[in-house]
């Protein structure tokens, strides 16, 4: 994952309630903290900025 990715939220295995995968986001930067590194990314439809841990996200397409 690095900035450019379009990338959406997984829905984990095994999780008992459906999440809403709708939305797409492009990540924007790759933050560190206390030794970790999360993507700060972009909702595509409400231009929000938030971040989370790699393993919540997965790429749809790689940028160039």
């Amino acid at each position: 994952m690095k900035v450019g990715d379009l990338v959406r939220r997984k829905n984990p295995k095994g999780y008992w309630r459906q999440q809403s995968n709708g939305w797409l986001a492009v990540i924007v930067e790759i933050k560190e903290s206390n030794g970790y590194e999360y993507p700060k990314f972009m909702v595509v439809e409400t231009g929000k900025i938030q971040s989370c841990c790699y393993s919540l996200l997965e790429v749809i397409s790689e940028s160039g």
